[in-house]
């Protein structure tokens, strides 16, 4: 599942750090993965983006399903941890998204 709004939080970190040639050229989307006993919040770079490998993703926020609240509740506290990791993590995700 797509998170527009944490698309445009990431995009708006690293514009905020200076980095507005990834903001614009590398991020793609923000999205809500579940491999079956995880949850993940992920920054997918574009498909274009030079560095970009396949099946990469830069991890916000992951959640063990047993760990989380059941329901809507245990997706409201991932996407909380994610924004709060982004905020946390702007400089790291440019590196990343620098070196992939």
């Amino acid at each position: 599942m797509t998170l527009p709004f944490l698309t445009t939080a990431a995009r708006r970190e690293l514009v905020r750090i200076g980095r507005d040639d990834l903001a614009l050229k590398a991020v793609e989307k923000a999205a809500l993965t579940f491999d079956g006993s995880e949850m993940y919040v992920h920054i997918f770079p574009r498909p274009t983006w030079r560095r970009r490998y396949s099946q990469e993703a830069f991890v916000l926020a992951h959640a063990e399903l047993v760990d989380l609240p059941p329901g809507l509740a245990g997706i409201r506290e991932l996407i909380a941890d994610a924004k709060l990791s982004l905020a946390e993590n702007g400089v790291a995700l440019a590196r990343w998204l620098e070196n992939h």
